[in-house]
């Protein structure tokens, strides 16, 4: 497994390892890749377990327990936090449940170091922001686990149409019945290796700066403090660490757009695949093979794109013998099929990422049409690859 020992700072005594690029990783990458596949090819059932007909036994939740085993004398400074040289010390691969039973909603967020029982947790304008600023009481309980399932944790990071589900997802995505503990009505993974219950105060601290997912830095600003009550634990815990903007942090944050974006593209033409490249952080980039049936296809599954994924700035569409996944086919597409003054097509005055430091207020982007032109003879268009075995 790769390591930057260098990136992890024991606040004090550090009594467990962390553990990076877990979605990355030779061993993960065959679970990954079939958890990414199944989103794909799932998504119209997945999809159809908001449907407010659906009973809650349609997904199979199994052994929903109560945790009663909490350990004495824990504290933050246990935990490996990941630090980089002038910036404070995090945990980027906490999630964060807040609700009730299975309407708990899970989410990962980076937790900034504060003192032994307390954290500033970056929260976005999702649904856990939405739970904090509703509430009618300052603390509000939640629970704070760490967890190793890939389905897990990209269901956690999914932007699903609102609050709780995350669970339903999870074992919809592994197809295995899902564990749960109950720890005080709120619902958690049992194969988290670490479980804090506490609340959020109600009170706000400075958080940041800190390396986002383009690599770039997000500023600091005021983020809600999480205060730890409870601990428990596997005595042979280890926790996971996201790096920031490594490998399974764009795993993570891409493969729910992904998702969507093949779904939206898939109403204006053929699609085979969605792709959002390291290069593009994971984020702002995206590549689509399409099969067109008519003349403007492409340029019609790009404008899907954009609108499935607003953060998108770059759509490059090619046909379906292009390999996505790989950055010289692309580019060799690009070279050899796409004539800038005719596939180029530049989207001014539209509203930009918050990620992307180029984009102050609004942006522009642009759908680059790699795919040979409707009605034309492909043979001109392939490239010849002898065998020479």
């Amino acid at each position: 497994m790769a390591e930057w020992p260098e990136s992890f700072h024991a606040i004090g005594r550090a009594l467990w390892r962390g553990e990076n690029n877990l979605f990355a990783d030779a061993r993960l990458r065959a679970v990954s890749g079939v958890i990414q596949k199944s989103a794909l090819e799932k998504w119209p059932d997945i999809r159809s377990l908001w449907n407010d007909s659906l009973r809650q036994g349609d997904v199979d939740i199994s052994s929903i327990q109560s945790m009663h085993s909490w350990y004495d004398g824990l504290d933050f400074t246990a935990l490996p936090f990941f630090a980089w040289p002038g910036m404070r010390p995090y945990l980027t691969g906490s999630v964060f449940a807040v609700g009730t039973g299975m309407n708990t909603n899970w989410s990962v967020h980076r937790a900034m170091f504060l003192d032994e029982g307390r954290v500033a947790v970056r929260v976005v304008p999702r649904h856990l922001h939405a739970l904090l600023k509703s509430a009618r009481q300052d603390e509000v309980p939640a629970v704070m686990f760490f967890c190793h399932e890939p389905s897990v944790m990209l269901a956690a990071s999914w932007p699903l149409p609102g609050p709780g589900g995350e669970a339903r997802l999870a074992a919809a995505l592994s197809g295995e019945p899902l564990e749960l503990w109950d720890v005080d009505g709120i619902f958690v993974p049992r194969s988290s290796s670490l479980v804090v219950a506490g609340y959020f105060n109600g009170s706000t601290e400075e958080e940041g700066p800190f390396v986002d997912a383009t690599g770039t830095l997000d500023p600091a600003r005021q983020a809600p403090v999480f205060v730890a009550k409870r601990w428990w634990l596997r005595p042979d815990a280890v926790i996971p660490v996201i790096r920031p903007g490594g490998p399974e942090h764009h795993y993570l944050m891409g493969t729910p757009r992904a998702v969507a974006i093949y779904e939206a593209v898939s109403r204006v033409t053929d699609v085979v695949d969605v792709f959002l490249p390291p290069g593009g952080a994971g984020w702002l980039h995206a590549v689509v093979s399409v099969r067109p049936r008519r003349p403007g296809d492409a340029v019609n599954a790009g404008i899907a794109c954009m609108a499935a994924h607003p953060s998108l700035k770059k759509v490059t569409v090619v046909d379906d013998d292009i390999d996505i996944r790989s950055a010289d086919d692309v580019q060799w597409a690009v070279a050899t099929r796409c004539r800038p003054d005719r596939d180029i097509h530049i989207i001014s005055g539209a509203a930009g990422s918050t990620l992307d430091p180029s984009a102050s207020g609004h942006s522009s982007k642009w759908i680059c049409d790699a795919t040979v032109p409707h009605g034309t003879d492909m043979s001109a268009f392939m490239k010849y690859q002898p065998d020479f075995d």
